[in-house]
């Protein structure tokens, strides 16, 4: 086939010692990728990346014909038209991120990842240059693996006499990666077979994720996130009166880590994970994220429908859903002010900083400030004008105070969750005001580029300070 030859073409330009081509992979090594590596049956591997110090292949990246798979850190599949509708690669502390939660590590690998990105947009290059083919796509059977939530339409479940999302649920799950974490089409056969006999999960019911605590293995112990509710079985360390929470008791259950090993859904509801890899943390903050996303606004949910198209130097990107692209805005992958922005029932094309859930997406262009002009004493001047910006809301104006805006305007920031809004407004009833953004980036465990984005946009006022009869206060 045309394409099959062109694509090894494009490979053995990169040829390295981990890279096997064609008829030159060992079969050995092929064996081992096909059973740790999302592959279907019917799929044809161009190409295999090894990333196993031993030289197995039983962590590596395989290039086939319908897309690209990999078994390093995560374990995840991209085919090729998803792939042409992702914005660029980056390169981020040695791995690959293709988009949020898709990211691949070559460590153990003798081809370096900058050489593996230069290959994939080479092919991306070609599929877009021949226009007149497109990528190829891949093979209706087996239905399961096609069941992807990238191509199919959101699906609706009900509970409590309300409708919700289930796809915002499964995006969620995706966006989490573990060595005992299991995603819908990764989950193996044997293990999702063990969990519906002993997790007692309806036959109705749809396994979104899975999290196997058996430390051989067999996930006969575990936890499923399904399409009605969480489904789970304990070892005997682990005694707990209820094994299954619907999501409408879920979304008011208080969820909490216990001990080491054991995290609290609800009362009297105990899940043990003394044999997983996944840590009790972890799991708490994926199940947060849930439950934050059930009982948020239809707003919030509407953040995660992919609706929005992206045009940037040239080309376009998409669909997105609004967290993609304050990350893509974020992770400085795309200009944010010569970026186009469109989406269905729009008749045309308009700057992305125009849009006004957007609008706060604007970074300053130098990661430092400009320098003061300073007059006459070098060590004075700048006093007075600190002291002027504390009082002078001049500054402030137009920028989001945290100590007093509602939660609507503090999911609105850059890199906010609906959690970390409703965090800072505890803080602020537990100890009155948080008094600077650093203090706001170390409560919220922000990286320092989320926080340089939030300088321009934020202010911090200083509350009055309540001053009882009878007493003074001493100025030291």
């Amino acid at each position: 086939m045309v394409v099959a030859k062109d694509i090894l073409k494009i490979c053995r330009r990169y040829s390295c010692s981990d890279l096997y081509i064609g008829t030159g992979i060992p079969q050995d090594k092929l064996a081992n990728a096909m059973k740790g590596l999302p592959i279907p049956a019917a799929e044809t591997v161009l190409a295999l990346i090894n990333s196993n110090l031993f030289k197995s292949c039983k962590n590596s990246f395989a290039i086939g014909m319908h897309g690209f798979y990999w078994h390093t850190n995560t374990t995840r599949r991209v085919t090729w038209e998803e792939f042409l509708e992702m914005g660029p690669m980056k390169l981020s502390f040695g791995e690959i991120v293709f988009k949020p939660g898709f990211a691949c590590s070559l460590a153990g690998s003798g081809m370096k990842p900058k050489a593996l990105i230069a290959l994939l947009e080479d092919i991306r290059s070609y599929f877009r240059a021949r226009s007149d083919i497109g990528p190829p796509v891949v093979n209706p059977e087996p239905v399961s693996y096609l069941e992807s939530s990238y191509i199919r339409t959101p699906s609706r479940g009900e509970f409590a006499g309300s409708t919700i999302d289930l796809e915002g649920i499964r995006r969620i799950c995706e966006n989490y990666s573990n060595a005992s974490y299991y995603v819908e089409e990764l989950i193996p056969a044997k293990k999702l077979q063990a969990a519906r006999e002993n997790y007692s999960i309806p036959a109705d019911e749809e396994v979104f994720a899975l999290i196997d605590a058996t430390i051989f293995g067999s996930a006969k112990n575990g936890l499923a996130i399904c399409s009605g509710g969480l489904y789970w079985n304990n070892d005997w360390t682990t005694v707990s009166r209820k094994t299954s929470v619907l999501w409408d008791i879920f979304r008011d259950a208080t969820i909490k880590v216990k001990g080491k090993w054991e995290l609290e859904i609800g009362h009297g509801r105990l899940f043990g994970m003394s044999g997983s890899n996944m840590k009790n943390e972890e799991l708490c903050r994926l199940l947060t994220e849930i439950q934050s996303f059930l009982t948020s606004p239809q707003t919030e949910a509407n953040a995660m429908l992919p609706e929005w198209h992206l045009e940037a130097n040239g080309q376009r990107f998409g669909p997105y859903d609004r967290r993609t692209v304050a990350w893509l805005a974020e992770s400085r992958q795309i200009d944010v002010g010569g970026t186009l922005i469109w989406k269905k029932g729009r008749d045309e094309w308009s700057p992305l900083l125009d849009e006004e859930i957007f609008a706060g997406l604007a970074v300053p262009t130098s990661a430092s400030p400009p320098p003061l002009s300073v007059s006459g004493n070098s060590d004075i001047n700048p006093l007075f004008e600190e002291l002027e910006t504390s009082q002078g809301e001049p500054e402030a104006l137009g920028k989001v105070d945290i100590n007093t805006a509602p939660l609507i305007e503090l999911v609105g920031l850059p890199g906010m969750t609906a959690i970390k809004a409703k965090k800072i407004i505890q803080e602020r009833e537990r100890r009155g005001s948080i008094g600077s953004l650093e203090e706001l980036g170390v409560l919220l465990a922000f990286k320092p580029h989320v926080v340089e984005t939030l300088r321009p946009l934020v202010s911090f006022s200083s509350l009055p300070i309540e001053v009882k009869e009878g007493r003074r206060i001493v100025d030291f």
